[in-house]
């Protein structure tokens, strides 16, 4: 029963025995085993029962032999392992039993361990996280971008621009030599505000966009009325 150490091994993730080496440890030859666990996987599959799957028992494989040939053989599961174990009885049913179990629990906490990764994956590794994160940037720019496009002038701003207009107004008198009345400058206010709306397509100047004081402030400096 201890001529093999290693009887659990990793198949791509999954903690498998070879059916040669169980036969070995068992002492039971190779084909009867094979027909034992044929037997069992077509009483699995006649089961139609959903949550019974074959493949998690019993792996179809092949090995090739002394001669270079292919024969057919198995890789079974901890549970495969154990239907084969609850057909056994006395001295060797319990020393299998113990040794598969012991083998599967080491490999299966191997399994779980977190793995080194190699040189190549660790550049990769970063790579991905660099692309991540400037994706990231990326979105959190796009989201600046569209937030200093859609914010409005603030208060002080606002402020700003009813001392412009007003500054503006009162240089566009003195220029034209208008009567500085409350009448013209009824007439010249309305203009200006109206054609300011018109230029930065807004309701009112209060809705100009952040963005556009600076360019707001220079249009109400070069502002001209229609007389």
């Amino acid at each position: 029963m201890d001529k093999k150490i290693d009887l659990v091994f990793n198949v791509n993730g999954i903690a498998v025995s070879d059916s040669r080496d169980i036969a070995e440890m068992i002492g039971k030859e190779h084909k009867n085993l094979l027909r034992d666990i044929k037997g069992y996987v077509n009483i699995l599959i006649g089961s139609n029962l959903s949550s019974v799957n074959a493949n998690h028992f019993f792996i179809q494989s092949t090995y090739k032999d002394a001669n270079g040939r292919e024969q057919p053989c198995y890789l079974l599961t901890k549970k495969g392992c154990d239907m084969v174990a609850n057909k056994m009885t006395g001295e060797k049913g319990v020393l299998f039993t113990a040794a598969y179990t012991t083998q599967f629990e080491r490999m299966e906490k191997k399994l779980s361990e977190p793995r080194p990764l190699s040189d190549r994956e660790q550049r990769l590794a970063i790579m991905q996280t660099t692309l991540e994160h400037e994706e990231k940037l990326v979105q959190v720019d796009s989201r600046l971008e569209k937030l200093e496009k859609d914010t409005r002038i603030n208060s002080y701003q606002q402020t700003v621009i009813q001392k412009q207009i007003g500054q503006r107004v009162a240089r566009v008198f003195k220029d034209e030599n208008l009567n500085p009345d409350e009448i013209e400058k009824k007439k010249i206010y309305p203009q200006l505000h109206r054609n300011l709306r018109d230029s930065f397509r807004v309701p009112s100047y209060r809705d100009i966009r952040r963005i556009d004081f600076d360019d707001a402030v220079a249009w109400i400096k070069n502002w001209r009325p229609m007389l």
